[in-house]
């Protein structure tokens, strides 16, 4: 009977130290402070990843719609002291094409009149919208210009 009981009682003793092993091997990342550093910065590794990911997506989305918006050219004929409507047709950059250097007057929002002078060729424009544009009244002649609005600065934009 005490064989028994010196059995029964080693056998606990050995299922404890047997349980208290597994739980050792099965430790979590918190009770060792080496394994919760690294397992901290694993977890915040991954949440950076994750972050580039969703941002690289987010850029390939834009950059896919931004190529397909084609550009939009209007021919616009500016008169002295008529000041025409700009619009930006949600794009993000705007172009004029001058034939030859010429006076010109924008009207900003919240801002005033502005007079600048565009050179022959292509002058990056980017107002918003609700400008306006014309010439001054101490122009002689009406002005022919090529509007440009677009999602693609240079290249294939001009």
């Amino acid at each position: 009977m005490i064989d028994a009981a010196l059995l029964g009682a080693g056998a606990g003793i050995a299922a404890d130290e047997l349980r208290a092993r597994a739980k050792q091997g099965a430790r979590k990342p918190g009770d060792n402070f080496h394994e919760q550093a690294w397992f901290e910065r694993w977890e915040e590794e991954h949440a950076i990843l994750h972050r580039i990911e969703g941002l690289l997506k987010d850029i390939a989305i834009n950059t896919k719609a931004e190529i397909t918006d084609k550009p939009i050219t209007n021919t616009i004929v500016l008169q002295p002291g008529v000041l025409i409507r700009y619009q930006t047709y949600g794009r993000l950059y705007t172009l004029i094409f001058a034939a030859a250097a010429v006076q010109v007057l924008f009207n900003v929002p919240g801002v005033g009149n502005a007079t600048l002078n565009l050179n022959a060729g292509w002058n990056v424009i980017n107002l918003p919208d609700g400008t306006e544009i014309g010439l001054p009244q101490s122009a002689a002649n009406n002005v022919n210009l090529i509007f440009r609005a677009t999602n693609i600065m240079y290249g294939s934009a001009i």
